[in-house]
């Protein structure tokens, strides 16, 4: 999926996402485009990881026990204060160890129309006690014209 973007959207979702961790204070993250017709995520764009992780998360089902898959299942923010003591995300703890991470937060991206864009994630080493959902709110904004453009260029369904 990250090679079917094109040079200039590529650019963009890395300026955004470096901005979003930047903001954050947090080591890596991604960004997750949503296909209505199949109900997955895929990625588009990373900063920080590995192959394994990008093995492991190429596809995510709305549902799942990962930060974003809750966020789809719910349409809001989830925050994981600490992924080792998360019950939800026991499934997972392996390859967050791998990725070395202790902490995530994933922003449903929605336009005003009510439409699921896409998702933003970014992630902790250190485990987290406070958040803050504002900090992002700017480049979500920047965000979701260009989600919407990339869905409109990209295949209906993703494979």
């Amino acid at each position: 999926m990250l090679n079917q973007l094109s040079e200039s959207h590529a650019n963009k979702l890395d300026k955004l996402l470096k901005e979003a961790i930047l903001a954050d204070g947090a080591e890596m993250g991604n960004i997750q485009i949503y296909f209505r017709s199949s109900k997955i995520l895929k990625i588009i764009a990373q900063v920080g990881f590995k192959k394994d992780f990008l093995d492991y998360f190429e596809t995510v089902n709305a549902f799942d026990n990962s930060a974003c898959g809750r966020a789809i299942a719910v349409g809001n923010p989830v925050m994981i204060n600490d992924v080792h003591s998360d019950r939800g995300y026991a499934s997972l703890r392996k390859i967050a160890k791998s990725a070395n991470y202790a902490a995530v937060k994933s922003i449903p991206i929605i336009n005003a129309d009510k439409e699921f864009l896409g998702i933003i994630s970014t992630h902790f080493v250190k485990a987290q006690s406070s958040w803050d959902l504002g900090k992002l709110s700017k480049i979500i904004e920047k965000l979701k014209p260009l989600l919407k453009e990339i869905q409109a260029e990209l295949p209906a369904k993703a494979t």
